[in-house]
C-alpha cells in the first residue's frame, strides 16, 4: 500500500508542475530547441551538426511517441514517464529481502525531490538519464544475482542509452560494470555481455563523432562548455555575455553558417586545460558554493545520503554500492559548473538510497520506528521532506523554467 502511494504522489506532482510549465514548442529555445530540432533532423534522415554536441539518446527515445504526438509533446512525454518512473524503479529494488524499507524510504525523496520533479517536465535529457541509469543499476544487480542473459542485455542497453543522454553517465556505466565483475566469478560471462551490448549501442555513435571531427570522444560537449564559459566568467550582464558568444561561436562555423564539428573539436584543447591547474582549484571553490548555496534541508540530504552510503549495515551491501556508483558522475560536475539544481541531479537517486539506507541500519539495531518518539520523528522528516518538495517544486514550476524558452541561450 505505502510504495503504491509514494509512485502515486510521485506522477500526481509531476502532473501539476507540467501542466504549470508546459509551453508550445514554437516558444522554446536553448538546449530544449536544440533537442527538438535533432529529433526532426534523425528523422528526416538528416542529422544536424548539434547533435555531436548534444546526443541524440534523449531524442531517440522520443520517435516512438513522434507519429502520435508531435515531437515537442514526444520529448516532453518521455521526460514525463521516465521522471515518474524512477522512483517505481526503487521501489522494485526493495522486492528483496531486507532492502524494502531503504528502497521505500529512497523512492519518497525522489518522488518529492524538486529538481527530480522539475525534470520531469523539461524537454531536457536529465529525467530519461536518470531513469535509465537507475534501470542499469538495478538490472545488474539482478543480473548478478540471477545469472539472467535477459537482465544483462536490459542492463546493457539501459547503460548504454543513458550515455546518449548524457555521456558523463559513461563512469556509472562503468563502475557498474566493475563492480559486477568483483563480486561474482559465476556471473562473468553475463557481465561481459553487459559490456558488448553498451558498446554496441555508443559505438556507432563515437564512430560518427570521429568520422565529423576527428575527435575520439562521447560528445563535443566538454569543448562547447569550456569555450562557453570561457566567454561567460567574469561577466555579471547576461545579454551581453550571450551576444558576445554568439558572435565568438561563428568562428566554428562553416561556409553555410552551420556548426563545424571538427573546428569545433580543434578549438578548445581539452589536454591542456586538465594539465593546468584550473580545473583543481575550480572543484573546491564550486563545492563550497554549492553548500553556501544549497538550501538546509538539501546540505543534510547530501550529508546523510553519503553517511548513509558509506556507513550502512550489512544489508544490501552491493545495492549501497551500485547507489554509490550510480553518483559518481557528481564528482567530476565542480570543474565546470557548481553543482546545484539540476547539476546536482544525477546523484539524487544514488543519496537518496544511501538515506534509505541508514535509516534502515538504525532500525535493524535499535528497532528505531518500533519506538514511538523515533518513528513519529521519522514521520514527521518524511513530511517535511514531502511539504518542501512540493514548495519547491512549485517555485521551481514558477521562476526557472526560462530554461524551455526561446530567448534562453544555449
Amino acid at each position: 500500500m505505502v510504495p503504491a502511494l509514494v509512485a502515486l504522489a510521485g506522477i500526481i506532482l509531476r502532473a501539476v508542475v507540467l501542466l504549470r510549465t508546459i509551453e508550445p514548442p514554437e516558444t522554446w529555445g536553448g538546449d530544449p530547441k536544440t533537442y527538438l530540432e535533432i529529433l526532426d533532423g534523425l528523422l528526416a534522415g538528416r542529422p544536424t551538426p548539434e547533435m555531436w554536441i548534444w546526443p541524440p539518446g534523449y531524442p531517440v527515445l522520443a520517435i516512438p511517441l513522434r507519429p502520435l504526438l508531435g515531437s515537442g509533446a514526444a520529448l516532453q512525454a518521455i521526460s514525463f514517464i521516465t521522471g515518474a518512473a524512477t522512483p517505481v524503479i526503487l521501489l522494485l529494488a526493495g522486492r528483496r529481502p531486507g532492502l524494502r524499507l531503504t528502497a521505500t524510504i529512497a523512492a519518497w525523496i525522489v518522488a518529492f525531490h524538486p529538481e527530480a520533479v522539475y525534470a520531469s517536465a523539461l524537454p531536457l535529457s536529465g529525467a530519461p538519464a536518470l531513469f535509465l541509469s537507475v534501470l542499469a543499476a538495478l538490472a545488474l544487480e539482478t543480473t548478478i544475482r540471477t545469472r539472467s542473459r535477459r537482465w544483462a542485455v536490459t542492463a546493457g542497453a539501459a547503460g548504454g542509452l543513458a550515455i546518449l543522454c548524457r555521456p558523463e553517465i559513461a563512469l556509472s556505466v562503468l563502475l557498474y560494470g566493475v563492480i559486477g565483475w568483483l563480486v561474482s566469478r559465476e556471473a562473468r560471462r553475463r557481465i561481459i555481455g553487459y559490456g558488448l551490448i553498451t558498446l554496441l549501442i555508443v559505438a556507432p555513435y563515437v564512430v560518427g563523432l570521429h568520422h565529423v571531427s576527428g575527435a575520439w570522444a562521447l560528445t563535443l560537449k566538454s569543448q562547447f562548455n569550456f569555450l562557453k564559459q570561457s566567454v561567460y566568467r567574469g561577466r555579471s550582464d547576461f545579454v551581453e555575455a550571450r551576444v558576445v558568444w554568439d558572435e565568438y561561436a561563428e568562428r566554428f562555423e562553416d561556409e553555410n553558417g552551420e556548426l563545424d564539428p571538427r573546428k569545433l573539436a580543434q578549438g578548445f584543447d581539452t589536454r591542456r586545460f586538465f594539465t593546468s591547474r584550473e580545473p583543481y582549484a575550480a572543484w573546491p571553490r564550486n563545492v563550497r558554493l554549492a553548500f553556501h548555496r544549497n538550501p538546509l534541508l538539501i546540505n543534510l540530504f547530501w550529508i546523510a545520503g553519503l553517511v548513509g552510503l558509506l556507513l550502512g549495515g550489512r544489508d544490501g551491501r552491493r545495492a549501497r554500492v551500485l547507489a554509490l556508483a550510480s553518483a559518481a558522475p557528481l564528482a567530476a560536475i565542480p570543474v565546470m559548473y557548481t553543482p546545484i539544481a539540476r547539476y546536482s541531479l544525477i546523484a539524487v537517486p544514488g543519496f537518496a538510497w544511501g538515506v534509505g539506507s541508514g535509516i534502515a541500519e538504525l532500525h535493524r539495531r535499535w528497532g528505531l520506528l518500533r519506538r514511538r518518539p523515533a518513528a513519529a520523528g521519522v514521520l514527521a522528516l518524511g513530511l517535511l521532506v514531502g511539504t518542501a518538495g512540493i514548495v519547491g517544486a512549485m517555485r521551481r514550476s514558477r521562476d526557472a523554467h526560462w530554461i524551455g524558452r526561446r530567448s534562453s541561450s544555449r
